[in-house]
C-alpha cells in the first residue's frame, strides 16, 4: 500500500518526531513514464513540519524544435517546510517584509500532509520550459 498522505494527528499521538518514507508514485495526469521513486523524511517540532527528500522521475515531453516527444530524466532534491496555521496571523496590519526563509505553506494540525500531491508540485516545476531532443536530426521547421 503506497503512503501518500500523512496524518499530522496520528504522528503527535504515536509520539513520532520523524517518518521515514521510500515510495514509487504513479501520476496519470503527468507525463512520466513509470513510477516516480521517491524517498523523503517528514520532520514534526512544534511549530509545523519539514519534508525533505529526492525523487527521480522520468517525463516524456514534446521538443519544442521537432515537436517530436523525447524522454529525461528529472532528479531533484527538494526540502519544504509547513508552518501549522495558528502561529500565522491572519489580520497583519501594513506590509511584512520577507525574508529568504520566510517561505512556508501553512498546515493544519489536525489535518493531513499530501505527499503524493507535494511530489506531483515539485516534477511540473522541474519540467522545463525551452524543451529540446539534443537529436541530430532535430531542426527548426519550416
Amino acid at each position: 500500500m503506497t503512503l501518500e498522505k500523512v496524518s499530522i494527528r496520528e504522528m503527535q499521538r504515536a509520539g513520532k518526531q520523524e517518518l521515514p518514507v521510500e515510495e514509487n508514485y504513479e501520476f496519470e495526469d503527468l507525463p512520466t513514464k513509470g513510477p516516480v521513486y521517491t524517498v523523503a523524511l517528514v520532520e514534526l517540532d512544534s511549530t509545523g513540519l519539514t519534508v525533505s527528500g529526492r525523487f527521480h522521475a522520468t517525463v516524456e515531453e514534446p521538443c519544442d524544435r521537432c515537436y517530436e516527444p523525447y524522454e529525461r530524466e528529472i532528479r531533484e532534491s527538494f526540502e519544504e517546510d509547513f508552518v501549522f496555521n495558528h502561529y500565522i496571523e491572519a489580520d497583519r496590519p501594513g506590509e511584512v517584509e520577507l525574508n529568504e526563509e520566510d517561505f512556508y505553506e501553512v498546515i493544519d494540525p489536525e489535518g493531513e500532509l499530501d505527499l503524493k500531491d507535494l511530489i506531483r508540485q515539485l516534477i511540473v516545476m522541474g519540467m522545463q520550459q525551452d524543451r529540446l531532443c539534443s537529436r541530430e536530426t532535430c531542426d527548426i521547421p519550416a
